[in-house]
Formats: structure tokens, sequence, C-alpha cells
């Protein structure tokens, strides 16, 4: 996690956030993070299901793009209105 967190961390940026770059860097940290599960598995013979992986690692980066943005909005509001 820490490595996938370093990895969103050198992306971040100031300014409005576009969801489809928050899409990409949350994707890039979910399969940093499912690719560590799989690799584990894999070093003990376990059986690994791609297709879960893949999906995962689609609906986080889907997730992250709808509410991201949502969330920024919200908390520019908030400072917004409290130093407005």
């Amino acid at each position: 996690y820490a490595v996938a967190g370093a990895l969103a961390g050198r992306a971040r940026l100031e300014g409005p956030v576009a969801a489809p770059r928050v899409a990409l860097v949350a994707l890039g940290a979910s399969v940093v993070v499912e690719g560590v599960g799989v690799l584990g598995a894999l070093a003990v013979s376990a059986p690994v299901d791609l297709a879960a992986v893949v999906v995962q690692c689609l609906l986080t980066a889907t997730v992250a793009a709808v509410v991201v943005p949502l969330l920024v909005a919200a908390e520019r509001g908030l400072v917004r209105r409290r130093y407005g």
C-alpha cells in the first residue's frame, strides 16, 4: 500500500481534478496492490483469477473517477466558505 500511495502521490497536481486523470492514477495504484497479491499467490503456486483482478482494478478506477472529483469539489467549497 505504501508503494501504491507513493506512486499516486507523485501524480498529485494543484488545480482542477480531471476524472480521466484520477482514473488513471487509481488504476495504477490498484494494479500495484493487486499485483503484489498475484505475485504472492504465484509464489506459493496458488490459483490466480486474472479476470477478477482486472475487474477489481477497473472498478477501483471507476469509483475513484466518480468519487474523488466530488470530494475535491466539496472540500474546495468548504474552504471557500470558511476563508472566502
